[in-house]
């Protein structure tokens, strides 16, 4: 199940834990960090004690933050309460650490573990602003573009992705490839709630991840990102750590980045690598400048200074009138059952065009045509009346009815032989149909999202 719109944190909202379940999380901490050991600074736990964590403590912190938090989530949090004591505390390298954790920081410290656990986890749900990278996007000169609430285009100062701390001297090569990512970016800035930490699984990080492969795509389909030319950065590293997360203040979270070993040219910044094969793609996207130039009937109903060279404000405007259509589906909640339904197939169509393996891809693209064609029924075979719904849908005349009714169903014949192993990889012959599987689901896409009320 593909991801919903992103939560966002109601003002009203109460974060605070009741007393009683605060004196439950706290009675469990305390067995679990007696139980603990640390490995190098990080902690381990046996299988008992980890079955006890997802019984009985994960089962207490799921009564009152399940919206918020995974089981993944939580034990991140645990597991980061206990190495940020353990760094502040101990007064050698923290790597070296090692040992039960009740002998390294007493019985006085396992309660403080436990109290600083506990605050974090009312501290749930958190604010986020996760900025993604779009390495060879070309500034347009525009601060910032509201796609809605939550959602913007915003242009930065990579250097304002650097923390203040000293760091050791650079040779003048060196210098100039850290200087090249510290030239002004567009990032596609997503509002999140929940918990984020160093992964892309972390619940407010995974929710926006779900809203960026939407916007790409959108962007995509409505012509305004086209493929360029990657801008060149730090060995590649500027094209991967592509995710920044940022509290509601605009402070950058250092959950993961303190205590982790990183090169000293690296260790001023933190950031979250995309998947190679998302990267790759995301990493080639620029914006279409064409798409930007007012249309003949945009110059007849619209004032501009100069056509030939629009100020920030005409271009921002443009570039919103552009997304009109990905703008109408962003904005409706999870509740309009066809918007979910063009969001989740989006969702698979993006998956399925930066996955290198054809197999892989093919099976996705499939995925995607039955969530946007489908019905929530159960059928035994449901083939024959997707083919005939994508045929209508896209077709305008009865051979290109036929034609898209047998192009659909030679896809649905390759993806049955391929989930019920008959044979494991696409052939030359069949690697076509993944291409016709993944234009029908662009086309099907786009031709929902025009009836979007």
């Amino acid at each position: 199940m593909r991801n919903k719109s992103p939560k966002v944190i109601n003002p009203d909202t109460n974060t605070k834990l009741h007393s009683r379940s605060k004196e439950a999380m706290k009675k469990h901490l305390i067995k679990i960090l007696m139980e603990c050991e640390i490995n190098k600074g990080f902690p381990f736990f046996g299988d008992s004690t980890f079955n006890y964590i997802y019984s009985n403590f994960w089962q207490e912190v799921e009564k009152t933050k399940k919206d918020w938090l995974s089981f993944k989530d939580t034990y991140s949090i645990l597991s980061h309460g206990i190495n940020n004591y353990i760094r502040k505390s101990v007064n050698s390298n923290v790597t070296e650490v090692s040992g039960r954790l009740v002998e390294i920081v007493k019985t006085e410290g396992i309660d403080l573990i436990a109290e600083n656990i506990i605050s974090s986890l009312e501290s749930i749900p958190r604010e986020y602003q996760i900025h993604f990278n779009l390495p060879a996007a070309h500034p347009l000169g525009i601060s910032e573009v509201f796609l809605t609430e939550h959602i913007s285009l915003i242009e930065v100062e990579e250097k304002a992705f650097a923390h203040d701390q000293e760091a050791p001297p650079m040779t003048v090569a060196l210098q100039e490839s850290v200087q090249e990512i510290k030239n002004k970016r567009i990032h596609l800035c997503i509002k999140s709630s929940g918990y984020a930490d160093d992964s892309l699984e972390s619940s407010a990080v995974k929710k926006a991840l779900s809203i960026f492969k939407q916007v790409i795509l959108l962007g995509v389909y409505s012509g305004v990102l086209i493929k360029g030319e990657p801008r060149s950065s730090l060995w590649g590293w500027g094209a991967r750590r592509q995710v920044f997360i940022r509290d509601k203040d605009g402070k950058f979270i250092k959950e993961f980045s303190e205590g982790f070993l990183l090169p000293f040219f690296l260790a001023s910044y933190d950031g979250i690598s995309l998947p190679k094969q998302v990267s790759d793609y995301v990493s080639s996207l620029i914006i279409n400048e064409e798409a930007l130039k007012p249309l003949p009937i945009e110059r007849l109903l619209e004032k501009f200074e100069n056509v030939d060279n629009l100020n920030p404000e005409e271009k921002s405007k443009i570039l919103k009138t552009r997304f009109t259509q990905p703008i109408k589906l962003l904005q409706e909640s999870a509740s309009n059952k066809d918007a979910e339904r063009i969001k989740t197939a989006l969702e698979w169509s993006f998956d399925s065009i930066t996955n290198e393996n054809h197999t892989f891809a093919f099976i996705q693209a499939c995925i995607g045509l039955e969530a946007i064609l489908g019905d929530d029924k159960p059928q035994d075979s449901i083939t024959e009346k997707l083919a005939d719904r994508c045929a209508y849908l896209l077709g305008t005349t009865f051979q290109s009815r036929r034609n898209y009714k047998y192009g659909f169903e030679k896809i649905y014949k390759i993806r049955s032989t391929l989930v019920h192993g008959r044979t494991p990889n696409l052939s030359i012959e069949e690697q076509k149909f993944l291409i016709l599987a993944e234009s029908i689901l662009k086309d099907v896409i786009w031709k929902e999202l025009s009836y979007l009320s």
